[in-house]
């Protein structure tokens, strides 16, 4: 209480003190809360053991490039069993993922969660978006795209269904969780960042044929995922359609089995030594590989190719056992342990992917490009118990059994290089501009890139055409953990036991043992 002593001035400085202190002091919070929504200044720090609220690189730069706003709608309810629960955790983890790529697109990303049991808001919003029926799933879209529909299972999640019985018993779990590949994938195709970069075909030398569609050995089904990922893809006839356009964003030369021209040739390193990027992969069989003047190529940029077939013994499920004869050693699964760090194969490996290989041969590296600004390295091995199996020109067949005894057979043989260096005459460049890097990726397997193979080497085919062309940004993202447990399931009960009583119990002992102090410290009332 103010003294009576006080005068009116003095109560009115005190009480005009008092108001600015606390009016100061809203300002302070709303300032700190301001600053802290903002995504230049305010500090993220993920505290998760599997980075749960960290997004990808590449993640965050297709967010930074989006034109104009993407809105995702999420459409949800309760799934039947067994994975009753289970696809609610999905959901539950995919809305604070978008929740927290809304807040890196800066107000270019809004995210709006539907509620399925209104019924006349949902028919009208389905209605707006034309869907049809009823799925589990998200919408990304934008005017004057195309919608992107990402359903729930097979989408954002994988699932184990489990096993019901209960002699072998096995719950139902969720194996993937890929909701940040999907929505990045989407917001790609209805964005179109980056424009849509050309790639053509070389076509007239027997090579496999972007455009078929009718043979395992076509490559309709690469050309179908090229355009769904903002390329366009097409065959170009040197001979045909005369010297490369301009505007190709990298040239693919797959499995050709008749002459190069010099003249196409010269044209190809011309094209390369301009900054040009290329993809280049050798037929199976070896007479076709020195017929088409691959090997002349490869050894231009310093790698050579082998005339004998890369295979390995395969495992026979119902033995165990390896075996070693039969065509059936040329087709093997690359495991992650047999990738290297090139962002081609990085993402695959950092999901624990694998990929499909068949026909195979060596692809090795003699020599560092011839400049010195840039690097060759490999993408992915061979396993260990590998072999070359030589060709057989008098059968015109490779035996499939190694020439040596398979104790002694222990190397594991690299079957692909990436290269980039900055082409010579870079020194040329006029001022002010700089020189392309030039980028080159040679396969061993043709067969990789066809029909027959596609559904396995999805995810390593697109990174190969994206890094070729500089969208990095657009590579795989690895499959992040779906448990989201960061506490081991053991410790779970002491942890409940922890927050529901220890806690609660510590504090009202604080509070028993805070005013026992005050009543015995305080002052004491003077007798009259």
């Amino acid at each position: 209480m103010i003294g009576a002593g006080t005068g009116r001035g003095a109560r009115f400085g005190i009480t005009l003190q008092v108001v600015l202190t606390v009016g100061l002091a809203v300002v302070a919070v709303v300032l700190v809360n301001w600053l802290a929504g903002r995504p230049g200044v305010r500090l993220r720090v993920d505290l998760t053991e599997a980075g749960r609220n960290t997004l990808s690189d590449p993640a965050l730069e297709v967010l930074g490039q989006l034109p104009e706003e993407v809105t995702v709608d999420i459409f949800y309810r309760p799934e039947p069993s067994p994975i009753t629960g289970l696809e609610a955790d999905v959901m539950t983890r995919t809305y604070q993922l978008l929740l927290l790529m809304s807040e890196e697109a800066r107000e270019k990303l809004e995210v709006r969660n539907n509620d399925v049991s209104d019924r006349e808001s949902f028919a009208e919003r389905a209605q707006e978006l034309n869907l049809r029926g009823f799925e589990n799933c998200l919408i990304v879209h934008r005017d004057g795209a195309l919608p992107q529909v990402i359903p729930l299972v097979g989408g954002l999640a994988r699932f184990d269904i489990g096993n019901p019985s209960r002699d072998n018993f096995k719950p139902p779990r969720v194996t993937s969780f890929d909701a940040e590949e999907a929505i990045v994938q989407a917001l790609l195709k209805v964005s179109q960042v980056g424009g849509r970069p050309k790639i053509y075909f070389t076509w007239g030398h027997g090579e496999r044929d972007i455009l078929g569609t009718g043979d395992p050995n076509d490559l309709g089904k690469l050309q179908t995922a090229l355009v769904d990922d903002g390329f366009e893809a097409t065959r170009w006839s040197f001979i045909e359609d005369g010297p490369f356009p301009k505007d190709m964003a990298a040239l693919a030369i797959i499995g050709p089995a008749d002459p190069i021209s010099d003249e196409e040739l010269d044209a190809i390193k011309e094209y390369v030594d301009q900054g040009g990027r290329l993809v280049l992969s050798p037929h199976p069989m070896a007479p076709q590989i020195e017929r088409s003047r691959v090997r002349e190529l490869l050894e231009h940029y310093g790698m050579e190719v082998s005339s004998g077939m890369v295979c390995q013994p395969f495992f026979v499920p119902e033995t165990g056992q390896m075996r070693w004869t039969s065509n059936q050693v040329a087709k093997y699964l690359i495991a992650p342990q047999n990738m290297d760090g090139h962002p081609i194969v990085d993402p695959i490996r950092r999901g624990d992917r694998s990929f499909v290989v068949s026909g195979a041969h060596q692809i090795r590296r003699t020599r560092q490009p011839i400049q010195g600004q840039g690097q060759t390295a490999p993408l992915f091995r061979s396993f260990a118990r590998a072999w070359i199996d030589g060709y057989d020109r008098g059968a015109k067949r490779y035996d499939w059994t190694p020439d040596e005894n398979v104790e002694t057979i222990g190397q594991r043989f690299e079957l692909a290089q990436a290269s980039q260096f900055v082409p010579a005459g870079a020194e040329n460049v006029p001022e002010g501009e700089q020189r392309r890097e030039a980028r080159i990726v040679a396969m061993g397997t043709t067969d990789a890139f066809c029909d027959a193979n596609f559904d396995y080497n999805a995810d390593l085919l697109r990174n190969l055409f994206n890094w070729l062309t500089d969208r990095e940004y657009r590579l795989s993202i690895s499959t992040r953990n779906p448990d989201l447990r960061r506490i081991p399931p053991e410790r779970v009960p002491s942890v409940a036991q922890l927050a529901l009583w220890l806690l609660p119990g510590l504090c009202l002992l604080l509070g028993i043992v805070t005013a026992y102090a005050r009543s015995r410290g305080g002052p004491r009332r003077q007798p009259a």
